[in-house]
């Protein structure tokens, strides 16, 4: 997919209206950009009314900044999966799981060492098992933190669509 097909595809899942759910412990949120990322991004406090007033070519320059060109060297599918954890889990994550998952040194930056173990062991492979432990990391959290159930069906067909 293209980073504008990727863009696209997070804020249909997330939703474009602003959202602020506290009995489910959820942050101020519009496009799925919260306020503890606006304010990173923007480099100085903002406001409920800040997100409340987020526009959509600032949420989509957010998410390709920050989520999108981490991941870039990445091939697909893996690459596409490893961008919605990092919208789903913070900034790096998803590269972070990665590293973890094929033992090499877990850095957040995707480099020949990541690279090389991708190549050997396969994209495609990588990505399913991958799919797979984000599948098991949602069943488990809903588990913990029942509020969250009504994402879950959500999150589910995030990574069922890229398995």
């Amino acid at each position: 997919m293209t980073d504008d097909q990727i863009v696209a595809s997070i804020i249909k899942a997330e939703g474009e209206k602003f959202t602020w759910d506290k009995k489910r412990g959820d942050p101020p949120t519009k496009f799925g950009i919260t306020l503890a990322t606006l304010t990173g991004w923007r480099n100085r406090p903002t406001t409920v009314d800040d997100v409340k007033n987020l526009q959509r070519p600032e949420a989509e320059a957010i998410y390709r900044s920050i989520y999108i060109a981490p991941a870039a060297m990445l091939p697909e599918p893996l690459r596409e999966t490893v961008i919605q954890i990092n919208v789903l889990r913070g900034r790096r994550s998803g590269i972070m799981m990665l590293q973890g998952m094929l033992a090499v040194d877990v850095d957040g930056w995707v480099g020949k060492q990541t690279l090389g173990i991708v190549e050997k062991v396969g994209a495609l492979r990588v990505n399913n098992l991958m799919c797979g432990g984000m599948l098991q990391h949602f069943a488990l959290q809903v588990k913990s933190k029942p509020q969250k159930k009504g994402y879950h069906v959500g999150w589910r067909d995030r990574f069922l669509r890229l398995y």
